[in-house]
């Protein structure tokens, strides 16, 4: 009867709090860390008595009574779509219509993680991990020439639009316990410290306004310079993030985290190309070189390439969570986490060019092949999260979850090169089979993601270059988590 009443009473509750909201991670942040918070959901800041508490909520190490040491692998497998829309009054700019897909996609994240309770006989735990909270792999081949152009014009890539974007922490956090016997409560309390390498390669194609202020020349198909441009960076920053998580009695219990903001200062190499109008009676018709300078050179069907060491700057959010844990028995946990993360942080990407090479001598040349990074202009988010856990046997654990994830990518700002394309829900479940001193965990996370619709170019810095891609976005993804725990 205990039991029957216990299952009614998560399920009753899994499916109210299911109803209240309507609502992969946001942005670039990777859907869940560890195979047992990804099969709740993300719902963990007030469990955290496993490894990834070093990321959901550090004070919940503090709950774990045994050293551990942790091999987690992540598969993540997605399929974005785009059908471009990128024309004015049925003119088209170089981005043909009907559905496109990159290259298939599988990213491969194993994690490392080594936890040590209170190995000097003091109420501390240590925790060491590396795993990867960011990232983001797409290639595309979306480009085509319009009219005006060469249509085998040379070192147009293959490869137009790419962003391979990857954060690895190395984490380190300490937890200890406060007890206070009359209330009968338990405090826990735990602070990280984190060193973020952060590798970026991407690359686009900019169109950008032609600098000829006469009619005849700067009419359609000649408003828009087609330049590509490349940059592959990397570097370190650091952050912090700590956690609180109460204990109020044996049936609930309450957390909170934060992680810090962390910017990564970068350097690395960048590549620039202007491919030039061909169009040479445009180019003649300049009637002297002083009226020229260097704009007949924009109508010449040649590629200008400039290659630039470059130092970059990369700001990634913050983020403040709460959650809460409910414990009707000893064989089951219910969990729902709340989360804000502040991609109004993320801001641009700052480039800064050190030198370069293969710049022209005409500046009306090097102004369209400098400055090409994009701004962001990304919008604070937030994410749902509902888990469950039951133990029907010693030896097995059953999971499941659901989490809403709010997208902070406006329409403004759509872009191929995101695999968000919207508001996500996830379904998950996973399960975890216990031997000796070992735990295998598995995982198992679908994300689900509607259709965008992007009527608009926008052009948000006003410098005359789109900051967004119109057309129709759709994404699904299914990501995998497998670990083997080993506790001593």
């Amino acid at each position: 009867m205990f039991l029957r009443r216990t299952l009614i009473f998560s399920l009753a509750f899994l499916m109210v709090a299911l109803m209240a909201v309507e609502v992969i991670a946001g942005g670039y942040s990777v859907s869940a860390v560890g195979a047992r918070a990804r099969s709740m959901g993300g719902a963990f800041r007030a469990v955290a008595d496993d490894w990834s508490a070093i990321y959901y909520n550090p004070a919940g190490l503090a709950k774990i009574e045994e050293s551990q040491l942790n091999l987690t692998l992540g598969f993540d497998r997605y399929r974005p779509g785009f059908d471009p829309d990128v024309t004015a009054n049925g003119y088209g700019f170089g981005f043909p219509t009907g559905e496109r897909y990159p290259e298939d996609v599988l990213t491969f994240a194993p994690n490392f993680n080594a936890i040590a309770a209170a190995p000097f006989g003091f109420p501390l735990t240590f925790a060491v991990s590396v795993f990867e909270p960011y990232d983001e792999n797409l290639r595309w081949d979306l480009y085509r020439f319009p009219e005006g152009y060469d249509s085998l014009q040379s070192k147009l890539p293959h490869i137009d639009y790419r962003n391979d974007l990857d954060v690895v922490d190395f984490r380190s956090a300490i937890a200890t316990t406060l007890i206070q016997p009359e209330l009968d409560m338990e405090l826990h309390a735990g602070i990280g410290f984190t060193i973020r390498r952060g590798d970026l390669f991407s690359n686009q194609m900019f169109l950008k306004p032609t600098p000829v202020e006469d009619e005849r020349r700067n009419n359609r198909p000649y408003e828009y310079l087609a330049t590509w441009g490349m940059m592959d960076v990397y570097g370190i920053g650091w952050g912090i993030n700590a956690g609180l998580l109460l204990d109020i009695s044996d049936f609930i219990s309450v957390g909170a985290s934060y992680q810090s903001k962390t910017k990564i200062n970068m350097d690395g190499d960048g590549v620039s190309r202007l491919y030039t109008f061909d169009n040479l009676y445009i180019a003649n018709s300049f009637e002297s070189w002083e009226e020229a300078q260097g704009l007949d050179s924009l109508f010449s069907g040649h590629t200008y390439e400039s290659t630039h060491e470059i130092e970059a700057s990369m700001i990634l959010p913050s983020e403040f969570g709460i959650g809460l844990a409910l414990h009707p028995s000893e064989y089951v946990t219910l969990a729902a986490d709340f989360a804000i993360t502040r991609w109004s942080e993320f801001k641009d990407i700052e480039v800064e060019y050190i030198s370069s090479n293969g710049l022209s001598q005409w500046s009306v040349i090097n102004d369209v092949l400098l400055g090409n990074p994009r701004p962001y202009d990304w919008e604070n988010s937030i994410r749902l999260s509902l888990g469950i856990e039951g133990q029907p046997s010693d030896k097995v654990k059953l999971r499941g979850g659901y989490s809403f994830d709010e997208s902070p990518v406006p329409d403004e700002q759509a872009m191929p090169l995101i695999s968000d394309t919207g508001d996500r829900h996830h379904i998950a479940g996973g399960i975890s089979y216990f031997h000796n001193k070992f735990e295998f965990a598995f995982a198992a996370e679908m994300i689900a993601m509607p259709e965008r619709d992007v009527t608009e170019l926008s052009d948000i810095n006003n410098d005359g270059i789109w900051d967004n891609l119109a057309g129709t976005y759709s994404n699904t993804a299914f990501n995998t988590s497998f670990s083997v725990t080993l506790r001593f």
